[in-house]
């Protein structure tokens, strides 16, 4: 193995056929509701579809109405985000 110029003793290291290989180990931080199942991965509301989310949607869709004690979003009781009457209002809107 060859080091990679400027390359710390446990890092980054091209091997012999010039592949990249990295001795570091990520550990990636996920929470789960235990209400709903909603998932934070790093810090990161997903829903899960694998689309990026934002807690405030969450809360107006799912926290607010049906959270509880076990609720873990930040932002329960949030009603800035989407909500279930903003979404019929937009369905409504289309129809006029």
């Amino acid at each position: 193995m060859f080091s990679l110029p400027g390359a710390a003793a446990r890092g980054p290291r091209l091997s012999a056929l010039g592949i990249l290989r990295c001795s570091y180990k990520r550990v990636m931080d996920i929470k789960a509701c235990g209400k709903c199942g909603a998932k934070w991965i790093d810090g990161q509301l997903y829903w899960s579809t694998g689309a990026k989310a934002k807690e405030e949607d969450l809360a107006g869709l799912v926290c607010n109405t049906l959270g509880d004690k076990q609720c873990i979003n930040p932002m329960r009781g949030n009603d800035t985000g989407t909500t279930w009457a903003k979404r019929m209002d937009a369905i409504n809107e289309l129809d006029e």
